[in-house]
């Protein structure tokens, strides 16, 4: 048995996750999206939030259409948890970039280190307006759910993606979201 502390144990496994991440996001658009999937899971949301979802990048329709089809493997039925995967990062457009993202991986041990980055004042205006957009990503998101006309049980959801005391429905979305 190795003594050699693991990866997650080091802080490696964020950093592995995230350049895993941004290199899908740069090969992304070479590869096209299963359109007859897509179709069916946006079925599930009005109008306006499946037009909204069909503008995303590739890699973040991707993300959200993984994290759809491992709540259905798991045999979730709920389709305002389904909905609500489909939209738990909509808050994040336009805005968000791979380097606030990472940024917020590498950070998350440190929530002042990670607050000051989206405090006025602080670094280039265009970043920081990126970074505080992804760290209040999910209220965002919840708010233009509603505005699509998104059930309330779909915007709580959306609202609680990242809350460590969210309803058990949003922690089965947290469980997915967090190995996808």
């Amino acid at each position: 048995m190795s003594s050699a502390p693991s990866d997650a144990a080091r802080g490696v496994g964020p950093i592995r996750y995230r350049t895993t991440q941004g290199l899908r996001a740069l090969l992304s658009p070479l590869a096209p999206l299963d359109s007859a999937a897509r179709g069916v899971a946006l079925a599930l949301l009005p109008l306006p939030a499946a037009r909204t979802f069909r503008a995303l990048p590739k890699a973040d329709q991707r993300h959200a259409l993984q994290v759809y089809r491992m709540l259905m493997m798991n045999g979730e039925t709920d389709t305002d948890l389904l909905a609500a995967a489909l939209l738990h990062d909509i808050g994040k457009h336009p805005g968000v970039g791979i380097t606030q993202r990472t940024a917020r991986v590498l950070l998350a041990r440190w929530p002042r280190a990670l607050t000051w980055t989206a405090a006025d004042g602080r670094l280039i205006p265009r970043w920081r307006s990126g970074m505080a957009r992804l760290l209040n990503h999910a209220a965002l998101g919840a708010d233009l759910a509603a505005s699509w006309g998104c059930s309330p049980i779909t915007v709580a959801i959306i609202r609680a993606s990242h809350d460590p005391d969210a309803p058990e429905i949003a922690r089965r979305l947290q469980a997915v979201d967090d190995r996808s």
